[in-house]
């Protein structure tokens, strides 16, 4: 605390004044209602400036014909007649509106190019594909705000590893279709119940209930049906390669290469070609370039279909219940009637057994795959200019893989076995009649026997899935 009473004394004793800041920008204006882009339809002007965008680093303004939507222009400025500057240097960006304010409309800046085309609102380049449209001339920028225009010429790049390399295949075999599931077989039909016993007669036994009838059994299973085979995988495109020397005014002391592609795609088993795809290529002599032409694969084999599940065993029918015995005749002056016995209950029906389950089928075999397409490579040009192309320069014919198997089908679930029937309840005895003596009560009815449960079924085998197809082969590359 002594330490810091002189400081605070002194800064008491100091007059604090405000600190000095930069006046505030009235940004105000940006926002006005009506603010956008300027209109220059109605405005003479005398002259265009440009500053091109330095598209690769490096290699600032180079254009390769496989580049894609390119941002070719960093400023645009225009001036009138009446000393006044216009410009725009946002034309290639998806911005805020508030961005393009005061500057020139990009709707009134237009580019054009025989070499290739401007798309999208943000005008991006699109070289043409055709790799001689650029050759002699580069590649020519021309933009336009009203009368008045300005152009710049990109150099054409050739460099072989700026390209894809040239890889064609022909189609993949379709997929073989599924095998049909077989149907469930049906359930077996219930056992008939067993009759009543009929009651007995005056003093008389009643009659013994029925078995019942035993369940039947379930139906097989149906088996799957097998899975169609993969198709076939088309062969690769044959080629037919042409090499040129060739040579532009951007490379003049330079032999440059021209390869022409000519790819004919076939279906398998037909001779006719269905397609004929042409490429052009130019670039260094020694470039590495590849050239790949491969068989389609195999299409996979269908799924075999599952077998049907077996039947159910059906239910055993229930024993009859046995019959009353019926009641002893009374007397008043002699011994009474004895009642008549009750009838034996019936026993239940065995229960059918359930049946096997259908057999799944196996999988389809898998399409072999195409076979690569043949490559022929024709020389235009002396000894060392071939020399030296067959050096960079890879071809390669591969063969299409075989499609796989398709899936083996399930075997079909086990039937249930089924329920034995109840058993029936023996009848009651017949009440003795009256007299002297009274008559004897009768004897009640045995009961029956539940009927045993069928045996549960086997399940359905399953089937292993379909063979792979072969392989296609490698094609001749003749030079």
């Amino acid at each position: 605390m002594k330490r810091l009473l002189p400081i605070l004394l002194a800064l008491g004793c100091t007059g604090l004044e405000a600190p000095r800041l930069p006046p505030t920008v009235d940004v105000s204006g940006v926002f006005r209602s009506g603010r956008g882009p300027v209109d220059l339809r109605d405005v003479e002007l005398s002259a265009l400036y440009l500053v091109p965008r330095e598209v690769r680093e490096g290699r600032p303004y180079t254009i390769h014909v496989e580049d894609r939507n390119l941002a070719l222009v960093d400023f645009v400025g225009v001036l009138a007649k009446d000393g006044a500057l216009y410009v725009n240097d946002v034309l290639h960006e998806r911005l805020p509106p508030v961005y393009q304010y005061d500057k020139i409309s990009p709707r009134q800046i237009r580019f054009s190019s025989k070499q290739g085309s401007f798309v999208g609102p943000q005008q991006l380049f699109v070289p043409d594909p055709n790799v001689l449209a650029a050759l002699d001339t580069g590649y020519e920028i021309e933009v336009r705000v009203n009368d008045v225009a300005d152009r710049f010429v990109f150099r054409p790049l050739y460099d072989a590893a700026l390209y894809r390399p040239y890889d064609r295949a022909g189609n993949t075999g379709p997929a073989g279709r599924a095998g049909v599931s077989g149907k469930d077989g049906p359930d077996g039909s219930n056992g008939s119940d067993g009759s009543d016993g009929e009651d007995g007669s005056d003093g008389g036994d009643g009659t013994d209930g029925e078995d019942g009838s035993d369940g039947s059994s379930g139906d097989i299973g149906k088996n799957g049906r097998r899975g169609a085979p993969g198709g076939v995988g088309d062969p690769g495109p044959e080629l037919l390669l042409t090499f040129r020397p060739i040579y532009s005014k951007f490379y003049p002391d330079e032999e440059l290469v021209f390869l022409h592609v000519e790819a004919r795609y076939r279906h398998a088993r037909q001779s006719k070609p269905y397609k004929v795809e042409n490429h052009r290529y130019v670039f260094h002599a020694g470039d590495k370039f590849r050239i790949t032409t491969r068989g389609g694969d195999g299409g996979q084999g269908g799924a075999g279909g599952n077998g049907g599940a077996g039947g159910d065993g059906g239910s055993g029918g229930d024993g009859g219940d046995g019959g009353d015995g019926g009641d002893g005749a009374s007397s008043t002056s002699g011994p009474g009637g004895n009642g008549g016995n009750g009838g034996d209950g019936g026993d239940g029906g065995d229960g059918g057994n359930g049946s096997v389950g259908g057999r799944g089928a196996p999988g389809g075999r898998g399409g072999d795959g195409g076979d690569g397409g043949a490559i022929t490579a024709r020389f235009f040009g002396n000894d060392a200019f071939t020399r030296r192309v067959r050096a960079s320069i890879q071809l390669v014919s591969a063969a299409g893989v075989g499609g796989s198997g398709g899936r083996g089908g399930s075997g079909g679930r086990a039937g249930y076995r089924g329920n034995g029937g109840d058993k029936g309840e023996g009848g009651d005895g017949g009440q003795g009649g009256s007299g002297t003596p009274r008559g004897q009560n009768g004897r009640d009815g045995n009961n029956g026997f539940d009927g045993a449960d069928g045996e549960i079924g086997s399940a359905g085998r399953a089937a292993p899935p379909g063979q792979p197809g072969a392989n296609g082969r490698r094609s001749r590359t003749a030079w």
